[in-house]
């Protein structure tokens, strides 16, 4: 669990901090306005959490070597102090407080990284300016530039992120905004980002979010947009004017590739993520499902298509979405859920421990309950064998544990009648205390009963 907030955003972010290439947790605390720092050691545990004095309402945090000297840049976008600040550890191991960084307006939303291959990541943030939004670029040296966007424009989007969505090479700018178009700025060589409403493949969402996936192994991330119970992988691409069109612009559309359907039609998909499957070029994909409350694998199956291979059930619903990681390892190995109070990691490498049913066992006494069950070894074959507790009629029924891992009826017998010890303290389930143990000393394992108020013994003959 995480620090309790009462803010419906609050930044939460996987990312090395540090420069030591391992990730690192870092937790906003809207509000006390402070960070809280959980840094990885070598063997994937995370330390306590240390807490450094921030911005307050920090919404959204994003990491990136800014500069280039190979020590990660936090940047913290607070909307209740209506600023993005910046930071990163100093040679003590401690966050200074944020440096601000200038912008003509109110940041909406933001995102970091390369607009171009080969170069120093770049700050991206849609601003308010009284009311008008604005695309602001700036680069680590202070080199700024502003885009107006369009005057209709009038909506707070609630993602930015930096993805190559019409697979040019060139990194593109995506908006999502509730129960609206989506908003790509696309870029162009040399010229302003081309800004485009593109609707979303099955319609508009309340709560739209996003992902990127190679899901065809081409080598190229798609773009995964939600619609209730399923995923869409899509790239955009022009679509050349039809004949009865009005003007001769082309517009944009989204190209469905691939669906992913959730575990069943009551899904409710938040999140998603991927991992790579072994030397498949296909990764497997993660689903986060709120209304099933299970986290489902998918995987696509001999003939292409994208099959539900497991659901692991959440211990908590306080999630939000999921991130591969790299926990004790070089190469991501972990699915980390992230949410407003909540922090979990489900680890896919190393040994794990995994319950599996082996056996089952009904007892054939009429109208019996089993009340609690004991394990020995009744039969000197140095195998445990079981004595169910049986109260609803007042039985020992033992069960015998085969060579075969299977469970065999033995014996049983009725300890005592109702009316035999009527009168005689009825609070307590009979027979309530078993032991298996030599009693007798003949190296053979005996079997010890309390009953009311006596201890019963029956010897291995």
């Amino acid at each position: 669990p995480l620090g309790k907030t009462d803010k419906s955003r609050r930044g939460v972010a996987w990312a090395d901090v540090n420069g030591d290439g391992r990730s690192d947790l870092l937790v906003a605390e809207p509000e006390a306005g402070k960070i809280s720092v959980y840094l990885q050691k070598a063997d994937g545990a995370l330390t306590s959490p240390r807490a450094f004095p921030s911005l307050a309402g920090v919404s959204d945090i994003a990491v990136a070597d800014w500069d280039g000297d190979g020590k990660p840049e936090i940047f913290l976008l607070s909307q209740d102090e209506r600023q993005i600040g910046v930071t990163r550890f100093d040679d003590k191991e401690r966050l200074p407080f944020p440096t601000l960084v200038p912008l003509d307006g109110k940041p909406l939303v933001m995102a970091v990284g390369a607009l171009k291959a080969g170069e120093k990541p770049t700050l991206a943030v849609i601003v308010d300016q009284d009311g008008r939004r604005s695309f602001v670029t700036r680069t680590a040296d202070g080199k700024a530039k502003t885009q107006k966007l369009s005057e209709s424009f009038k909506s707070n989007p609630s993602v930015l992120a930096i993805h190559d969505v019409n697979q040019d090479g060139l990194a593109d700018l995506i908006a999502l905004i509730p129960y609206e178009k989506v908003k790509v700025l696309l870029q162009v060589a040399g010229k302003d980002f081309d800004e485009q409403d593109v609707a979303p493949p099955g319609g508009v969402i309340e709560q739209p979010w996003l992902a990127t996936a190679d899901v065809d192994g081409d080598g190229k991330r798609e773009l995964l947009l939600s619609q209730k119970n399923f995923l869409r992988a899509v790239v955009l691409k022009q679509e050349a004017p039809g004949q009865n069109s009005q003007t001769n612009k082309t517009s944009w559309v989204f190209d469905v590739r691939d669906q992913i359907n959730g575990a069943g039609s009551n899904s409710r998909l938040i999140g998603a993520t991927t991992l790579p499957n072994g030397t498949n070029a296909s990764p497997s994909l993660f689903l986060l499902d709120a209304e099933r409350k299970v986290l489902t694998l998918c995987e696509r199956d001999a003939s292409g298509v994208w099959q539900v291979v497991r659901n692991v059930d959440m211990p908590v619903t306080d999630f939000s979405s999921l991130q591969a990681v790299a926990l004790g390892e070089s190469k991501p190995n972990t699915v980390a859920l992230l949410g407003a109070n909540n922090a979990a990691c489900l680890s896919l490498s190393g040994e794990v421990w995994e319950f599996s049913e082996m056996d089952g066992y009904e007892t054939p006494i009429k109208d019996g309950f089993l009340h609690d069950v004991i394990s020995g070894d009744l039969d000197n074959d140095g195998r445990k064998d079981l004595v169910f507790l049986e109260t609803g009629k007042n039985h020992l029924d033992l069960v015998m544990f085969s060579k075969e891992h299977k469970l065999v009826p033995a014996d049983r017998w009725q300890v005592f009648e109702q009316k035999t010890f009527r009168g005689r303290g009825g609070d307590f389930a009979e027979p309530r205390e078993a032991l298996v143990d030599d009693l007798t000393g003949d190296g053979k394992n005996d079997l010890a009963v309390i009953v009311h108020d006596r201890i019963l013994v029956y010897p291995q003959e």
